[in-house]
């Protein structure tokens, strides 16, 4: 299952001409024009070729992290809490 925001950079990508490959590694695969050009992880962090495209679409992805505050983190790679500290809203 895909994490809200990474719905939402899909949905993003796909309007704007990337086609989504699924998410690999915690990492959602954005290709374009056939070929892997970015992976974004649930922090927003990109992995990018740069094409001008990409370059476009940051400022969106960075806008969806933004909004969209529940952060879905790949398992076995949850943060560690101390009792009582919190990270914020995640999924379960």
């Amino acid at each position: 299952m895909k994490s809200k925001f990474f719905e939402e950079v899909s949905k993003l990508a796909t309007a704007k001409g990337f086609e989504e490959k699924g998410v690999e590694h915690g990492m959602l695969q954005l290709h374009l024009y056939g070929v892997l050009v970015a992976q974004v992880d649930e922090s927003g962090w990109m992995l990018y070729t740069p094409y001008e495209e990409v370059f476009d679409i940051m400022g969106d992805i960075a806008d969806a992290r933004k909004r969209i505050t529940e952060v879905q983190y790949p398992e076995g790679s949850e943060p560690i809490q101390t009792e009582g500290q919190s990270f914020g809203p995640t999924l379960s």
